[in-house]
């Protein structure tokens, strides 16, 4: 007995050392030394209705092999083929059968319905003009047939065709082939006709108009007119002069009847105007002109006028602008060419829109901001930058510079954004080189003059108070 016990001792310890030694049972055995790194490609291989799905990794070197990711079998997972047709006949029906490919205890079934399979119409009774006729269809399977009628109808066959004329309308007669029955169909409209060249019936004068006719050949339709009448005139031309006014005579050649028209009225031959008298700022000149003609002269004149020719250049300072004073003699001036302060840095910029006028895109440039200039007294604004027009002061462009106290600009503006000029607390005049109709048409945003303390804009033909 003990040696029993101890026979089966010595059976356990090897087990057991043969179970430690042998792979393990959820994990493949790497055949490759411990210091190799796979390399892996995935798959993913889907569920079935009847096995689970997983990620394969392989190894692109050694082909080792792993499985993860495992999903349940999808009980509707199926992938079904045909595997049996049955034909369907006249009276019963077929059918196709389909398996699972992974599952062959999985199929299902597509109903083909019995029924006949009618073959073309052929016509056993033809139909008449009054009575219907017979057509029959064969199953191409059994002997059953089905038959259909055959409506009614004559067979019209052309006999004649009658074309249009100037008074009548074209057509095509048809009469059946199995009766007397006619019908007219394809109308075609009236021709024209077909007419002679007009002839003189009677002969017309100078008041009296003639009469000429003409005849159709096909039908002898006639169509009368008149023939031209009037007198035959013939024209002279008689030119005006100083004094007289020029006319056109109309005389008949048949007649002799005389008529006048088409009058134009007399007119000096002036030549140019020549200054006699030269105005000045307190008279004024005078010019005149002769006629060639006659030798009329004429005299009228000239306004009086300003000669600002006595021009005074002020030069620009680091803070206020220059400009050119023009005066009269009698001291009388004007003050034009603004230039900028020395220090001025007004930033703009271009851009583009779109011109619906031109139909194109189309450049101007905007009024940013003062720049770097804070300390500016009188700021200039340009016409237009390298040909293109400064047309807008953009939003908060002078926003709180107080330095500012006069702004120089011109017609060339259509619009003062929102807040231009808010807080410019000592800007007092703007000088606007256009009209005070042009001021007004501005397109000014709202608050452009807020905080201002009282302005006046001098244009050129008034003045307008804020």
């Amino acid at each position: 007995m003990k040696r029993i016990y101890s026979l089966l001792i010595i059976a356990i310890v090897l087990l057991g050392t043969m179970m430690l030694t042998a792979c393990p049972w959820d994990e493949p055995v790497d055949p490759q030394p411990s210091e190799h790194v796979h390399t892996f490609t995935d798959k993913v291989v889907e569920p079935t209705c009847s096995s689970e799905g997983y990620t394969l990794h392989t190894c692109t070197e050694c082909g080792y092999t792993k499985e993860d990711s495992f999903v349940p079998a999808d009980p509707d997972a199926h992938s079904f083929v045909k595997v049996e047709t049955v034909e369907p006949t006249c009276t019963e029906d077929g059918y196709v059968r389909y398996e699972c490919e992974h599952d062959h205890t999985h199929e299902k079934y597509e109903v083909l319905e019995a029924g006949h399979k009618l073959g073309a119409y052929v016509v056993i009774v033809a139909p008449t003009c009054q009575d219907y006729g017979k057509e029959r269809a064969f199953c191409e399977n059994c002997q059953y047939f089905e038959d259909r009628g055959i409506a009614p109808a004559h067979n019209y066959i052309v006999i004649d065709v009658i074309e249009p004329t100037c008074s009548s309308e074209g057509y095509t007669v048809e009469k059946c082939s199995a009766c007397e029955s006619e019908r007219n169909v394809n109308y075609v409209g009236k021709s024209d006709h077909f007419w002679t060249d007009w002839f003189t019936v009677s002969e017309g004068d100078c008041t009296t108009p003639g009469t000429k006719k003409r005849i159709c050949v096909v039908c002898e339709e006639e169509e009368l007119g008149y023939a031209g009448y009037g007198h035959n005139y013939e024209t002279t031309v008689v030119a005006p002069t100083c004094t007289e006014s020029g006319y056109t005579t109309y005389t008949c050649t048949v007649c002799g009847h005389s008529e006048n028209g088409n009058y134009t009225p007399a007119q000096h031959t002036w030549g140019e105007w020549e200054t006699k008298i030269n105005p000045s700022c307190q008279a004024p000149g005078i010019e005149h002109r002769a006629c060639s003609a006659c030798g009329t002269v004429e005299e009228q004149l000239i306004p009086s006028q300003h000669v600002y020719d006595n021009v005074t250049v002020v030069e620009p300072t680091n803070t206020e602008s220059g400009y050119t004073i023009y005066t009269c003699d009698c001291g009388d001036y004007y003050i034009d060419d603004y230039v900028p302060a020395v220090n001025s840095d007004l930033k703009l910029e271009d851009r583009d829109y779109w011109d619906y006028v031109s139909g194109t895109y189309a450049t101007e440039y905007i009024v940013v901001s003062l720049g770097e200039g804070k300390d500016i007294k009188d700021v200039v604004i340009p016409a237009e930058v390298d040909g293109v027009k400064v047309t807008t002061i953009a939003y908060q462009a002078f926003y709180d510079c107080d330095s500012i106290e006069k702004v120089y600009l011109t017609n060339s503006i259509t619009k003062f954004d929102v807040a231009t000029f808010w807080h410019c607390d000592n800007l007092t005049e703007f000088y606007f080189d256009g009209t005070v109709e042009e001021w007004n048409a501005i397109n000014k945003g709202a608050n452009w003059d807020r905080g201002l303390n009282g302005y006046t804009v001098y244009c050129n033909d008034g003045e307008i108070k804020g």
